[in-house]
């Protein structure tokens, strides 16, 4: 039986990760959409991070897992979620103790869905960043400042690292490639190489 294979877009809030997911499918891809609004906790994380962090990273976890779990269906699948960049959000936001419960369930996770095929890791500056956020006028995302953008780009970075030598890690620049139009020539390639 064919294995399906399954690619992952991570990159800060705002770099481009729903546009690029959105405009696979005319490559064939099946795309796999995050729904924030399902995670019910994400309203009361935005007003007390460090109160509400645990049940909103681990609900995110959860709601990322399903989905993969329900709707990787055909040969190529493409999510505009990482289940790594949720581990780097989970580096930033939670306490120690906090880590070791979500850390764990993670590996459950990885344990039973397996590593994506490939990783398509946007970057953008963050001043870019900030500015197409405050754009689309979410106003959960008004208290978004830049530091947080700087932190979380640093924490996915260093969660890529850790699977650089696991999983097939690709980095696009969203500020010069136009996702509203087209597919990058490098991601088109990598698509047919997994």
């Amino acid at each position: 039986m064919k294995t399906k294979k399954r690619i992952e877009i991570c990159g800060v809030i705002g770099s481009g990760k729903t546009t690029l997911c959105a405009n696979t499918s005319s490559l064939g891809l099946n795309a796999c959409f995050e729904n924030f609004t399902q995670n019910p906790f994400l309203k009361y994380f935005y007003e007390a991070p460090k109160k509400y962090a645990l049940e909103t990273e681990i609900t995110f976890l959860l709601l990322h897992y399903n989905s993969i779990k329900r709707e990787i269906c055909t040969d190529l699948n493409v999510c505009d979620f990482s289940l790594i960049q949720d581990l780097a959000y989970a580096d930033i936001n939670l306490d120690e103790d906090q880590k070791n419960i979500f850390f764990d369930l993670a590996k459950y996770v990885f344990d039973e869905i397996r590593l994506p095929d490939l990783v398509v890791f946007l970057r953008c500056p963050s001043d870019i960043v900030l500015s197409r956020i405050k754009n689309r006028g979410r106003p959960l995302e008004s208290s978004i400042d830049i530091n947080y953008i700087d932190v979380l780009e640093k924490a996915i970075e260093l969660q890529i690292n850790k699977f650089y030598h696991s999983v097939k890690i690709l980095e696009i620049d969203s500020f010069l490639n136009d996702f509203t139009s087209s597919v990058p020539l490098v991601l088109k390639n990598s698509i047919y190489n997994i």
